[in-house]
């Protein structure tokens, strides 16, 4: 890691999330990390769902990876989430990294009304063959309740069934969730209800597709597990991966170089996607955070100001020669580059 930083910048940030006993609070979900107001607190606290799910979703992965062959052995060809943002990207990121599986439906996400959005997504997509998954957190979301009506028009028009092509994802107790049992929905997944949509990669919102695109969603998550202990509250904070990049990020930060700016290898461009929705609007409240940018096409280092730190996010087994010469680049120009190695796309597990 290049930093152009002096240590002691960044061994005051090691310092102030020593003295807050930050890590240890965050594992014991203490809102007042956060905020002390009650109201705040009580929101909070229950958004913090998302730090135990590389461990809570284990016991969901037979029953998924069960179902994503039973879809796969009736002929499916497709699999079409429904969603809008925290409940479409992780999905989309996959959908990217992985592709599609020979033998599995093709995972496609639809995540707009445009109307050649959903032309598009119909003509590739024969709706008698096709599984659709209506994801919505609140289960009032519009957009997919609404594509849920237009596409349960084409299915019934094609010969097919709501019992057979269409499955929810959504809170328990939502409108959706009522909506399913209602129209008789195949399957509904309820997803913990303490978990935001922007943290939802590894719950049912993320895991679900993934499985029906045969990702080996328990590799996942046993990588997910891994990131986990390593960033658990007795890890020393100067040992902690993700208090790490949080301590350096700040100490950025602090020195101006607020615009996080992520370079990815082609196989990784979508994890863009999902970090600069999570920082950008989970992260950077009250006028404070760093701004992601996700950056393609390269630009030359001199033409980047003194407020940018990157990321440099790709595979270490197939390192893309063209990212790894502009890094260099940007490094010999100044600017500080952060490196995040994956070996192969089952590592956004950690990530995530």
């Amino acid at each position: 890691m290049t930093t152009q930083l002096s240590d002691a910048a960044i061994a005051l940030q090691f310092k102030a999330l020593e003295e807050a006993d930050a890590v240890a609070r965050l594992w014991r979900r203490d809102a007042s990390l956060w905020k002390t107001a009650p109201e705040h607190r009580k929101l909070i606290a229950g958004a913090l769902g998302w730090l135990d799910l590389p461990s809570s979703m284990a016991s969901e992965v037979a029953g998924l990876a069960s179902f994503a062959e039973e879809i796969r052995l009736e002929g499916f060809s497709h699999a079409v989430v429904l969603g809008m943002g925290g409940s479409s990207l992780a999905p989309e990121v996959f959908r990217r990294a992985f592709g599609t599986r020979p033998g599995y439906p093709r995972l496609l996400v639809l995540d707009s009304t445009d109307p050649e959005a959903i032309r598009a997504t119909e003509a590739a997509a024969d709706p008698r063959k096709t599984l659709y998954i209506v994801s919505s957190k609140s289960g009032t979301t519009t957009e997919p309740l609404r594509l849920f009506d237009y596409f349960q028009a084409k299915v019934l028009k094609s010969g097919g069934a709501t019992r057979s092509n269409f499955v929810a994802v959504t809170d328990p107790g939502t409108p959706l969730a009522l909506l399913a049992k209602k129209e008789g929905f195949r399957r509904v997944f309820l997803n913990p209800a303490d978990i935001g949509g922007r943290f939802s990669a590894l719950s049912f919102f993320g895991l679900l597709p993934a499985a029906l695109a045969g990702v080996d969603i328990g590799e996942l998550l046993k990588r997910a597990r891994g990131a986990m202990d390593s960033c658990a509250a007795g890890v020393p904070v100067r040992d902690n991966p993700g208090a790490s990049l949080g301590a350096a990020l700040a100490a950025f930060a602090a020195a101006g170089r607020d615009k996080l700016t992520l370079l990815a290898g082609a196989e990784f461009e979508s994890v863009g996607l999902w970090l600069e929705q999570l920082l950008a609007e989970s992260t950077g409240k009250e006028g404070r955070g760093v701004i992601p940018i996700s950056e393609r096409p390269f630009t030359e280092p001199r033409s980047y100001g003194k407020d940018r730190v990157f990321i440099v996010i790709q595979n270490g087994a197939s390192a893309d020669a063209a990212l790894e010469t502009h890094a260099a680049n940007l490094e010999r120009a100044g600017h500080p580059v952060l490196r995040v190695p994956l070996d192969g796309p089952l590592d956004l597990g950690a990530q995530f």
